[in-house]
C-alpha cells in the first residue's frame, strides 16, 4: 500500500495557481473508517436480507405454496416490510 501521506499532491485551485501539499493524517485515517463504516453497513444489511428470506423461504415450504411465483412474491414482500 502507498504512504499516501507522505506524497505531495498538485492541483490547480479556483484561481488558476497550482498548489501543492501533502495529505492531512486526520482525513486519511477519518476517510478510511468511512470507508470501512459503509462496507460494513452494505454488507450487515445483505446477510440480514439473506436470512430473512431464507427464514420466510423454509416457512412457506412448510406451510405449503400452490406455485412458485405465490412464494416469490410473498418472499418479496416479507424482506422489504422488514
Amino acid at each position: 500500500m502507498i504512504d499516501v501521506e507522505k506524497q505531495t499532491y498538485t492541483w490547480k485551485n479556483d484561481k488558476g495557481k497550482t498548489v501543492s501539499a501533502k495529505m492531512c493524517h486526520t482525513y486519511v485515517i477519518e476517510n478510511l473508517e468511512t470507508t470501512m463504516e459503509n462496507n460494513a453497513i452494505k454488507y450487515l444489511i445483505i446477510i440480514i436480507n439473506y436470512v430473512i428470506r431464507t427464514v420466510v423461504s423454509l416457512i412457506m415450504a412448510y406451510c405449503g405454496c400452490d406455485t412458485e411465483s405465490i412464494k416469490l412474491q410473498f418472499v418479496t414482500n416479507v424482506v422489504f416490510v422488514c
